[in-house]
């Protein structure tokens, strides 16, 4: 089922969120829930027909998303 796939790729997120992890970032968790946004929109959109092995596909997705939530909670410099 869709939720056991999700909880055998969580370590996925947790790895990608502790890559991008830095101080200026509020909270840790924020960066995870962001990456299993990534996740759910890799397995939504993941194209097997495409010679792709899901995991690197998911990587990119995860990324993406944490990249997205770290500019949205930027400050802006005045």
């Amino acid at each position: 089922s869709e939720n056991e796939f999700l909880r055998n790729n969580i370590k996925l997120v947790l790895s990608r969120a502790s890559k991008h992890y830095c101080s200026n970032v509020s909270d840790k968790k924020e960066l995870i829930a962001a990456g299993a946004l990534g996740l759910l929109i890799a397995l939504d959109r993941f194209d097997m027909s495409r010679n792709l092995q899901f995991s690197t596909y998911a990587v990119w997705c995860i990324d993406n998303e944490i990249s997205k939530y770290q500019v949205e909670e930027q400050p802006e410099h005045l």
